[in-house]
């Protein structure tokens, strides 16, 4: 009995790993995808994300201390028709393109959106979170 129970063990926490791993993928993508997106990225830290299999999932983030999200479909790991959506602070501000309309944060939409695969996340601190919001 003792074994049954520690394999069951031993494949659930293998399974969340794998998940982690996938968030982890997913997470790093998104902040490449932001970066992409604008200018200014000093430090992204991501929360826990929310998952409902009927709404996809939602990955919550800070952007220079600005919370906004991207909502993707599928599973968590999964990075799919990828939704940015934000906090509107100033529609003003948000209208000459800073980022959730925050003028503060110093982070502005780029005139031309560089290709996500193509960047670094060398000069921005990025903190995962990879845990579910429960």
């Amino acid at each position: 009995m003792v074994v049954c129970v520690n394999v069951w063990h031993n494949a659930r926490e293998r399974e969340q790993s794998q998940v982690a791993d996938r968030v982890r993928d997913a997470e790093e993508y998104l902040a490449r995808l932001t970066v992409a997106k604008y200018s200014g990225v000093k430090s992204i830290e991501f929360e826990p994300y929310w998952y409902h299999r009927w709404a996809g999932t939602t990955y919550r983030m800070r952007v220079n201390g600005v919370e906004s999200s991207w909502m993707v479909d599928g599973e968590p790991g999964s990075i799919e028709n990828p939704v940015e959506s934000g906090t509107i602070n100033d529609d003003v501000a948000f209208d000459e393109g800073w980022f959730a309309g925050d003028r503060g944060s110093g982070v502005r939409k780029r005139d031309a959106k560089l290709d996500a695969d193509s960047v670094t996340l060398n000069d921005v601190e990025v903190k995962y979170c990879l845990q579910k919001d429960e």
